[in-house]
């Protein structure tokens, strides 16, 4: 008899160490300590932001995470607010949080409103990678995003038609339709860290010249790239440059950028290269 009480007794403990190494998984879920789990006023502000349920919500207020899942949403989405605020100094709230990378992907995808600033009201995108493989930090966390984009899309584009200005001058006015576009790309941190001016991000220039227009041949056209890309070239801007001419476009109701680029998009530029910052491309 007192060996099977001994037994039971060894068992039970047996039980209980299990249990205790299961709560402490829980616990450590993500690499987080007990401590950096528990449930925060911050944490319950960004879960109502990404509209969590009542059910999530009254778990969250009792101190439990409803779900690993729902800490990785609102986590991933204060790491991305951070990340941002800091970079542009504008106040954020959470709009989604994916809280899991898609298929052979690590990155989640997060989407933010600016509320302060001149800005207030954008929507901006994240790829956000918080650098855990297997429970373990192998990597500092990545953060690629499009904010810089909202920010500086303006000036890169002012940047570029001040460039070919000069060379859109010796055409007569009407002959030429002209597109200067800062890519919406996510950008990762290493294009972020210079403004515009100095050569932070991507973009797309087109010109298209009307022959029927301008009275040029199609070959002097073609000599007008070289003067559109060495001015781009100048600058500290890089991106795509094309040229497009048009023989005949008296079948256009209108001649702008819109109603050529419906027609041609899917063709072959005249010519293009690309520019980057003074380099040869």
């Amino acid at each position: 008899m007192a060996r099977g009480m001994k037994r039971h007794a060894r068992g039970a403990a047996a039980l209980v160490a299990v249990a205790g190494l299961a709560v402490a998984l829980v616990l450590s879920l993500g690499g987080c300590s007990a401590g950096e789990n528990a449930v925060t006023e911050r944490d319950l502000e960004v879960a109502r932001q990404l509209g969590f349920s009542d059910d999530a919500m009254a778990s969250m207020d009792s101190g439990a995470w409803p779900s690993d899942l729902e800490r990785k949403q609102v986590r991933h989405a204060e790491a991305c607010i951070d990340y941002l605020a800091e970079r542009y100094g504008f106040e954020f709230s959470a709009v989604s949080a994916t809280g899991e990378p898609k298929w052979l992907m690590h990155a989640d995808d997060v989407v933010l409103r600016i509320e302060s600033g001149p800005f207030a009201g954008e929507e901006v995108h994240l790829k956000y990678d918080d650098g855990m493989r297997d429970g373990r930090q192998e990597m500092e966390p990545r953060f690629d995003e499009d904010c810089y984009y909202v920010v500086n899309h303006e000036e890169w584009e002012r940047l570029a038609a001040e460039a070919i200005a000069p060379v859109l001058a010796e055409l007569p006015e009407g002959s030429l339709v002209t597109f200067t576009s800062m890519s919406r790309q996510l950008y990762p941190e290493s294009m972020t860290s210079d403004p515009v001016s100095q050569g932070g991000g991507n973009g797309e220039v087109g010109v298209v010249i009307a022959l029927d227009r301008c009275g040029l041949s199609e070959s002097e056209a073609g000599e007008l790239f070289d003067e559109f890309y060495a001015a781009l070239q100048a600058t500290p801007l890089r991106g795509r440059f094309y040229l497009r001419v048009l023989s005949d476009t008296s079948s256009f109701p209108e001649f702008s950028w819109q109603a050529v680029d419906e027609v041609y998009r899917p063709y072959r530029p005249f010519a293009s290269r690309w520019f980057s910052s003074g380099k040869k491309g």
